[in-house]
């Protein structure tokens, strides 16, 4: 600045604190100087709450008493801070009102507390309280990251104190890696006025011993229990049972208090009592070291029965158990037997198990399918006692059965047996809808039903009906299913010429053995005669119309429907039915019956209708083919030598025949023609007159046949 100036000049700059910790008070000092004098400044600025790490203060409610400390009002930057608090023996400390809270800074370094935001304890702070052995306690306070602004705890304790105490006392220390105060101070104190307080003064002061054992009197080490204060119903201690399972509840003002068993060991069950809470009173008799309470643990049960379907129960499945871990199952107990009375497991922890049977009862199908069960937590976080049941199954059956359309038989009668032909049960009978149901009472293995006796008008069917139930199954067994048909019976046969060619529509008429008819049927286009539905009993066919230029055959055609098969179903097959045309056998001879050689007849209807011209060979010839009707016959031409016959040979094909048609035969006679012998080369007259030649045709016409031709028809069975 110029030596000669006389103006004001002013200098504003801003420091910052190096060190994590704010102190109270930091000091400046400057120095002015020029070529005519030096002049040495020295300031000073005050921190609010500088050096201010942890103060407390405490007030009395009646019983309880209420404690504020505040944390780093210095806003210092401090790692791994911890509270350390011990209060004097008048009081216990209330776990329930611990609460952390922030607050909001203003400019003046001045703060208030943020009552509405309180931090989440073992996320944002650790809290520990520590009961010793004379009943005193204290806690400690840690926060589980570095802090840089301040905060306040409030908590509460118990006033626990006699008629004689006049106040209570707390020390806090705070320690951190960069402070550690109110060490040397003193503690922080609180007048009270017991004859004012709740759940607490009383002129003694004892105690309250307990023992948890389990069910063979072995002690159990760190079983927790919670003690309440009862007028307050506020709990003050919190202590685990040591190596020979005792707590000693010290420095307790007589009175009643509540205990509550808060946590078993793994596997253990806490007592109904405890858990609800057990109210004991504190006074003389219980303050003597030998008066000890005894309580006891029981581990949780599970106990696994084996029963049926209809919840009965069963003995000798073997079995194994997995529990699950990190989702992984793990055999826990193998191959063992489940019982009648079942089978009971102690002090498996909670979660997720798997029950698997390794083999059956006798009886019954393996269930592959494993049962998969929790054994949950009850509210105080312990196993409960869990029962589980596995079922296994038999099998079942389901017949039907109906007739050849399906449709359902009823009363239709089975017995049931064994594949060793051992009968199960008798008289089994199909209902309306032709059921026949044995449900969840079938051993595996391999069974059959056997018909006994159907309903009305169908064949039994003795085929047994054979069927299995499996040895295994993944849960409840399938119904197996058996389907049986009852059918009536069938008969076929075929119409067919002489040739073995098939007669369509030739009627036959069916009758029963009492001569009644019960259908008419024609053949089809290839001569198949069929009738179904036919009822046990017994039948014949007649043929009653042939077709035109056949004769009909009159044999009956008899056949048995049976009661009894071990077929599906019955068709009685018939040999074929045979239909004839009629035919002549025609032999040519001469008076000594000896075969002429070659003549030519014509065939005529009774009409006089030429019908055919035929010529014999060898002396026969057989006609075929001829309706039933009148014929004749006439020579046209007699064989070389002999006469001519002029008689006319009339003959008839009959319209029935019965069983294997039978060709007639007749014997046509031809005269030789006698020549008269030449004497010395002279012409010489035979001899023969007018008479005599009337007398030879005479003895032509004696030898001619009237032949009727009878048609029998073949037997068919």
């Amino acid at each position: 600045m110029p030596n000669d100036s006389n103006r004001k000049y002013s200098i504003k700059f801003k420091t910052s604190i190096e060190s994590d910790h704010i102190r109270s008070l930091y000091k400046n000092k400057a120095i002015f100087s020029n070529d005519l004098l030096e002049r040495h400044l020295d300031a000073s600025v005050s921190v609010t709450h500088g050096d201010k790490f942890v103060s407390k203060e405490g007030v009395q409610d009646q019983g309880i008493l209420k404690w504020k400390i505040a944390i780093n009002e210095s806003q210092s930057t401090i790692r791994n801070g911890e509270i350390h608090d011990f209060p004097c023996g008048g009081q216990l400390l209330l776990e329930d009102s611990f609460k952390l809270y922030p607050v909001i800074v203003n400019e003046s370094g001045n703060y208030s507390i943020d009552e509405n935001n309180p931090l989440e304890r073992d996320v944002f702070y650790s809290l520990e309280i520590t009961t010793l052995e004379n009943g005193q306690q204290n806690f400690v306070l840690k926060f589980l990251d570095s802090i840089d602004r301040p905060y306040v705890l409030k908590y509460e304790s118990q006033l626990n104190a006699t008629l004689e105490t006049k106040e209570v006392s707390n020390k806090v220390i705070f320690r951190g890696n960069e402070v550690q105060r109110n060490t040397d101070e003193e503690p922080t104190r609180v007048v009270v006025n017991v004859h004012n307080a709740t759940g607490g003064a009383t002129g003694e002061k004892g105690s309250l011993t307990i023992q948890k054992l389990n069910t063979d009197n072995l002690p159990l080490k760190g079983v927790e229990f919670d003690l309440y204060n009862s007028l307050t119903d506020r709990k003050i201690m919190t202590l685990e049972t040591d190596e020979q399972g005792i707590i000693r509840f010290n420095n307790l003002v007589y009175g009643p208090y509540t205990l509550y068993e808060t946590k078993a060991l793994e596997g253990y069950v806490i007592d109904d009592a405890l858990a609800k809470g057990l109210t004991l009173e504190v006074n003389e008799f219980t303050s003597q070291p030998n008066n000890v309470f005894n309580f006891y643990n029981r581990k949780n049960e599970l106990k696994i029965s084996k029963e049926n379907i209809k919840h009965e129960k069963l003995s000798g499945a073997i079995f194994d158990l997995d529990y699950e871990e990190d989702g992984v199952y793990k055999t826990v107990k193998s191959m063992f037997t489940v019982k009648a009375d079942g089978i009971v497991f102690y002090g498996l922890p909670a979660g997720n198990y798997r029950l698997h049977e390794r083999k059956a009862n006798d009886g019954y199908a393996l269930n592959t399918e494993s049962l998969d069960f929790k054994i949950e937590k009850n509210e105080y976080d312990q196993a409960i006692d869990t029962d589980v049941s596995f079922i296994n199954y038999q099998g079942s059956v389901r017949l039907k059965k109906t007739d050849e359309d399906h449709n359902p038989l009823s009363n239709v009668v089975f017995d049931l047996y064994r594949d060793n032909d051992q009968v199960l049960e008798e008289n089994l009978v199909s209902d309306e809808n032709g059921m026949i149901e044995i449900l969840d009472s079938l051993e595996p293995g391999t069974y059959y039903f056997k018909e006994r006796s159907s309903s009305l008008g169908h064949i039994v069917n003795e085929s047994p009906l054979y069927f299995s139930i499996a040895s295994k199954a993944d849960g409840k067994l399938e119904v197996v299913e058996v389907f049986a048909t009852n059918y009536k019976g069938s008969v076929q046969f075929r119409k067919v010429s002489e040739n073995n060619y098939p007669l369509a529509n030739v009627e036959f008429t069916l009758y029963n053995e009492d001569n009644e008819e019960i259908s008419k049927v024609l053949s089809d286009e290839n001569g198949l005669v069929r009738v179904d539905h036919l009822e046990p009993g017994s039948y014949f066919f007649k043929e009653t119309k042939a077709l035109d230029h056949y004769i009909k055959n009159t044999q009956e055609l008899p056949f048995r429907i049976p009661k009894k098969t071990l077929d599906s179903d019955v068709v009685i097959e018939l040999e074929n039915f045979v239909n004839y045309r009629g035919a002549l056998h025609i032999r040519k001879v001469d008076s000594n019956n000896k075969l002429l050689e070659e003549a030519r007849f014509k065939l005529y209807d009774k009409d006089s209708k030429h019908l055919k011209t035929f010529t014999t060979h060898e002396g026969e010839v057989v006609l075929e083919h001829l309706s039933p009707g009148d014929y004749f016959i006439q020579e046209i031409e007699a064989p070389e030598g002999y006469l001519m016959s002029e008689e006319v040979f009339e003959f008839t094909i009959e319209e029935e025949f019965n069983g294997d048609y039978e060709m007639s035969t007749i014997n046509i006679v031809n005269e030789k023609i006698v020549t008269p012998q030449a004497k010395n080369n002279k012409t010489v007259k035979t001899g023969i007159t007018q008479n005599m030649w009337l007398y030879v045709s005479l003895i032509v016409v004696s030898s001619s046949i009237l032949v009727t031709v009878i048609i029998k028809k073949r037997k068919k069975n």
